[in-house]
C-alpha cells in the first residue's frame, strides 16, 4: 500500500514512470511506447500528466515493466486524491 502524502501532491504516474523506470533503465519514451504497445502520444500525455492511467494502460505498463497493474492504478488514485486535497498546489 502506498501512503498518501499530507504536505504535498503525490507523485503522478507519469513522474513515477519517467524517474523510477525509464531513466533508470535508459529507455526513451518512444522505445517504451513500442515495448508497451501504447502510442507515443499517450505516453507523452501520461508523462506530462494530461492523461490519467486507466485499467488498460496500467496493464500495458505493468506487462512491459514486470510490475502489477494494481500498482499503477494505485499511484493514479493516490495522485488524484492528493490533487483534490491540495488544489492550490497544482
Amino acid at each position: 500500500m502506498i501512503n498518501i502524502p499530507t504536505h504535498r501532491i503525490a507523485t503522478s504516474p507519469g513522474e513515477m514512470l519517467l524517474e523510477e523506470y525509464l531513466k533508470l533503465l535508459n529507455i526513451s519514451p518512444v522505445q517504451f511506447s513500442i515495448l508497451a504497445g501504447i502510442t507515443i502520444d499517450q505516453i507523452n500525455a501520461i508523462l506530462d500528466g494530461s492523461q490519467m492511467v486507466d485499467q488498460g494502460i496500467a496493464e500495458r505498463i505493468a506487462a512491459a515493466l514486470g510490475t502489477s497493474s494494481d500498482f499503477w492504478l494505485e499511484v493514479q488514485n493516490i495522485h488524484t486524491l492528493s490533487k483534490n486535497h491540495f488544489p492550490i498546489l497544482e
